[in-house]
């Protein structure tokens, strides 16, 4: 029996240096041999501390023989004549692995019974008997081939370390245990510092936090191969058990939240923080990631967010990316670390790691991120327990808190918690269907405002610019003072990007604020541009005196597969403006377009001066403004069309609001084009007026044909023209800034005259808002 053994740990690539500093903790002299093999020496009890210890190791081998093995030959007959009773007694069960790689012996079965023959013969030989039961313990042998060098190594872990026997349960796609705690490891974070997972699923990055920081050893609740050897002694294996149980600190309280959206999911969590005995100092909340925030600093997200395989996974998956700047302003002296295998994640989110790390989650390339913040100043202490993170379904009293100025790790190991790159190996390498709100409503600053948050932060030429806007709106809310009341609206436009560098809208409607932003190229990274909205709006909003409360935030981007009302929320809140004397419902938060075209406003004045009397027809009628002017100004009959019920319905609410019966009127579902269609059989000339103001592009799975106003306005305009009655009027519009009227090929069906600027509303800026024309039927 030797006293000095040599061991490897073996372990994912990528983490041999993690499992480098564990050994290095435990007292031995470890070193990296190959990819995915870290080499030590120990005695027998080093097999019991190690399969203990190691968190982010899969497995320990003892290293038996090591050979040149160029052919058949050579394999059988070095092991055939090394004395593996050293090892393995006479009623053991040896099964043999193997595995080769570049090497001439490229059969790994006949490998493997080559080595089983030759490791028979010599148990047989060494140990004097004439057969071999394979009835007792297993002592699990692999040979591994590469470069033409065999090596043999006995098992004495058994099933993988990453099985600690507490997960008994699985969820999909979870972490490995030991790929978790290397993620940990890997990080800034200590027992003082709170840590959120908020991506927890089944709880295995905080239970593996907990466990480093009431140094728990991982395989205390599990059993090893090595165990049932008749050749370590037992007393081996207690006294290793009973140091790692005098090491662990269960005394400590400290601040390990998860928080997922998934509540089946974090059931599994629970019950895994309840095997592992960590479930007094591991919160988990049911919770979107869209509603992280915490009153605590300098802690540590450490997460798995959902990445795919596939090409259209990590399309659905880009929303829930870009808003991760947004989330972390919220935690301005936090650090992230995040695993993900989304390619060109950097420039999704606009900002380049501290460190990256190459690793493997399974067979999955990916890569750790790791975005390092502020460090906490000298003698910083943590708060008391205030995050904002509350449980709702715990008792309040299992929430740990911080209290240790230490981080416990086994004998010998220390670990400086205030050096910067706190968790960081030598090996990193240095760099330069909810979709979370892309950015929060309000971006608290650092404690220390010398601290320069991790995410985000102002500029000076961004505060230059807010008192730019303010300026601007002092002087249009001026100008603005009395024009509303005259004209007896309570919805209009007080900025339309009057500066080149603040490219936002801002319209009022009643006491609330409406902020549009159109894309305009700019300095500010995916963070920054963040807070510079939420000062634009504040700004905005404290102006001219409007609770922040009521100033609504959204984005109008540019696509080429557009659709006119882009949905981005579903509050279903609605509030009631006042235009003309009518009241309209409008939603100031799901859509980019609120309900009501203010650029409009004029022209549906002037259709309510031509209706009296008169059969309206409403084309993609929307919510039915146009209808409501049409009837108020004496029409008989409206007819409103438009493919979607939803605004339909809000069209029929807009007619209550103004005491109209919608039954006495025609309210369709259906494409325009469709609709005229029918219309056309009939052969009855039934309408006196139209409004016809169709989106620029459309490519709705309702209709068999793309919509487009330039190739398809002369189609539309003649079927209008065949049930109109002689001299009807028809008003078209159109908001294409390109777009050419075809006066040439409707000249025949109508006398035709642009009536743009008569319709342009004189608190819009823009005179190219939209164009439009009235149309008068000739026969």
């Amino acid at each position: 029996m030797q006293d000095q053994l040599k061991l490897t740990a073996a372990c994912a690539f990528g983490l041999e240096a993690i499992v480098k500093r564990e050994l290095i903790a435990l007292g031995y002299s470890p070193s990296i041999s190959q990819p995915g093999r870290v080499d030590f020496a120990g005695d027998w009890s080093a097999i019991c501390r190690s399969n203990l210890w190691l968190r982010t190791a899969d497995r320990v081998l003892i290293e038996v023989q090591k050979f040149d093995a160029p052919d058949f030959d050579a394999l059988f007959e070095t092991v055939k004549d090394f004395d593996w009773s050293q090892f393995i007694p006479a009623d053991a069960a040896f099964p043999v692995i193997g595995r080769s790689r570049l090497s001439q012996l490229t059969s790994v079965p006949a490998v493997q019974r080559s080595v089983k023959r030759a490791i028979v013969e010599s148990l047989l030989h060494y140990h004097d008997v004439n057969s071999l039961p394979e009835s007792g313990a297993e002592y699990k042998v692999e040979v591994a081939l590469l470069n033409d060098v065999a090596t043999l190594t006995i098992d004495t872990t058994g099933p993988s370390l990453h099985k600690r026997g507490y997960r008994k349960l699985v969820a999909e796609a979870p972490l490995k245990e030991t790929l978790s705690a290397a993620l940990v490891s890997l990080s800034v974070w200590n027992p003082e510092r709170p840590l959120i997972d908020p991506f927890c699923g089944s709880g295995t990055i905080a239970i593996e936090a907990a466990l480093q920081g009431l140094n728990i050893a991982p395989g205390i609740n599990r059993s090893f191969t090595a165990k049932n050897w008749s050749i370590i002694p037992k007393e081996l294996w207690s006294q290793s058990v009973e140091e790692a149980k005098d090491l662990e600190q269960k005394d400590l309280r400290f601040q390990i939240m998860g928080t997922d959206r998934d509540k089946e999911v974090l059931s599994l969590a629970r019950y895994h923080s309840q095997q592992a005995g960590v479930a007094n100092y591991v919160h988990f909340q049911n919770r979107d990631f869209g509603e992280l925030t915490s009153k605590h600093e300098y802690g540590c997200i450490i997460t798995n967010p959902p990445y795919g395989e596939r090409l259209e996974d990590q399309e659905r998956l880009l929303g829930l990316y870009r808003s991760i700047p947004g989330i972390m302003q919220r935690l301005p002296t936090w650090s992230l670390f995040l695993i993900t295998n989304m390619p060109k994640f950097e420039a999704i989110i606009q900002k380049s790691a501290t460190r990256r790390r190459k690793l493997f989650n399974g067979r999955l390339e990916c890569t750790y991120y790791q975005f390092l913040g502020p460090r906490p100043p000298r003698g910083y202490k943590p708060q008391e327990n205030t995050s904002t993170l509350q449980p709702h379904d715990v008792d309040s009293d299992l929430i740990a808190n911080t209290e240790s100025a230490t981080h416990p790790r086994p004998p010998t190991q220390t670990k400086n918690s205030t050096s910067p790159d706190q968790g960081q190996l030598s090996e990193s390498v240095p760099t330069s269907d909810k979709t979370p709100a892309a950015f929060p409503s309000e971006s608290p600053q650092p404690s220390n405002p010398s601290i320069l948050p991790l995410f985000g932060g102002l500029h000076p030429k961004d505060r230059e610019q807010a008192e730019l806007l303010a300026s601007r709106l002092k002087k249009r809310a001026k100008h603005l003072r009395r024009w509303p009341t005259k004209r007896n609206i309570t919805c209009f436009r007080i900025y339309e990007r009057d500066i080149p560098e603040i490219p936002l809208v801002i319209d009022r409607y009643e006491d609330h604020l409406h902020i549009t932003e159109y894309d305009r190229p700019h300095e500010r990274d995916l963070a920054r541009h963040g807070a510079w909205l939420e000062l634009m709006k504040a700004t905005a909003a404290e102006t001219l005196e409007i609770p922040l409360s009521q100033t609504h935030l959204k984005k109008r981007r540019r696509s080429n597969t557009f659709q006119q009302y882009e949905k981005i929320d579903s509050s279903g809140k609605l509030i009631t403006v006042h235009e003309g004397g009518l009241k309209f419902a409008v939603n100031l938060i799901d859509y980019v377009d609120t309900g009501l075209f203010l650029d409009h406003r004029a022209t549906r004045k002037m259709v309510q001066a031509e209706s009296s009397g008169k059969d309206f027809l409403n084309l993609f009628a929307y919510t039915g403004s146009f209808s409501v002017y049409a009837i108020k100004g004496g029409a008989t009959r409206a007819t409103t069309v438009d493919l979607s019920k939803n605004y339909l319905d809000w069209a029929k609410r807009n007619f209550q609001l103004n005491g109209i019966d919608p039954l006495q009127h025609q309210f369709v579902a259906d494409d325009s084009i469709n609709f005229l269609d029918t219309a056309v059989e009939d052969k009855r000339k039934r309408f006196d007026l139209a409004i016809v103001d169709p989106p620029t592009f459309s490519n709705s799975k309702q209709t068999e044909l793309d919509w487009d106003v330039q190739e398809r306005h002369c189609e539309l305009l003649e079927k209008v023209h065949a049930v109109m009655r002689l001299g009807g009027v028809v008003y078209f519009s159109t908001n294409f800034r390109r777009f050419k009227f075809d006066e040439n090929y409707l000249g025949d069906l109508f006398e035709i005259r642009e009536i743009t600027k008569q319709t342009i509303p004189e608190d819009f800026r823009n005179r190219r808002i939209h164009r439009c024309w009235r149309l008068v039927v000739k026969w």
